[in-house]
């Protein structure tokens, strides 16, 4: 039970990465177009501070998704063991 929850938690922390990974690209979507009120070298300096963000955590979800898959594969492993 205990690595079932753990596993839920994973899947919890993959899926709010997730939705943080969203909510940055709608942010950078919102000031591709819109330059007012900041300027130009100040407008790249944040979308670049915006896409190393997303890409961070695009790698942090990937690696948690991994561990996920990992984790599964050793519990499917282990079920199917004879444990007499």
């Amino acid at each position: 039970m205990l690595g079932a929850m753990r596993g839920r938690n994973l899947e919890g922390r993959i899926w709010r990465l997730q939705e943080l990974i969203m909510r940055l690209s709608q942010e950078d979507a919102c000031w591709k177009d819109d330059i007012y009120p900041l300027h130009h070298m100040e407008r790249n300096a944040y979308l670049t501070a915006i896409h190393n963000a997303i890409g961070s955590l695009s790698e942090a979800r990937i690696v948690l998704s991994q561990a996920t898959h990992r984790i599964s594969l050793r519990g499917t492993h282990l079920s199917g063991r004879n444990r007499s």
